[in-house]
């Protein structure tokens, strides 16, 4: 019968010990980087994707309603980050009056992306078309290696078109 010496067999020597914490540190090393880059991207993206679909409600809005709904930067000077008011246009102004909100959108403030568009009220007609054509840009504002960012499209005829943005 052969005999083990517990002691012996159960432990692993030092040198074992070490080269196994370098192997792990190299692999968190590699692995850290792409874990930020995923997280920004899936910052611009849902940045994109909120935005995009409040033009298709505000479209919808208009050619349901027969009224022109606008879509206005909540912050100053055209800050589209602060958040953005859709609303139904009921006297024709051109303005947000009283009672015209359907739906209020949050700050936006999300790290390392902006989201620019037009400094006024970008307003849908009754038949679903713009008054004219709009554009937004999301961008990624890191200086080394920024993503690509995305551009938000609106066609004469209301098609919403989302392409990509390479720095």
């Amino acid at each position: 019968m052969i005999l083990i010496d517990m002691k012996k067999a159960a432990a692993f020597s030092l040198i074992e010990l070490m080269l196994i914490l370098a192997v792990v540190a190299i692999l968190v090393a590699l692995g850290i980087p792409k874990i930020s880059n995923v997280t920004q991207s899936t910052r611009i993206t849902e940045v994109t994707n909120k935005l995009s679909s409040y033009l298709a409600y505000a479209r919808s809005e208009a050619v349901t309603s027969s009224r022109p709904v606008g879509i206005i930067p909540a912050g100053p000077g055209g800050d589209w980050m602060t958040g953005w008011t859709v609303f139904a246009d009921i006297n024709t102004n051109g303005a947000l009056d009283p009672g015209e909100t359907l739906k209020v959108v949050g700050n936006q403030n999300i790290p390392n992306v902006t989201l620019t568009g037009p400094a006024v009220t970008f307003f849908y007609t009754q038949t679903g078309r713009p008054r004219a054509a709009g554009a937004f840009a999301v961008r990624d504002t890191r200086t080394v290696k920024p993503l690509n960012g995305r551009n938000i499209t609106v066609s004469p005829i209301g098609r919403t078109q989302i392409d990509t943005y390479y720095p």
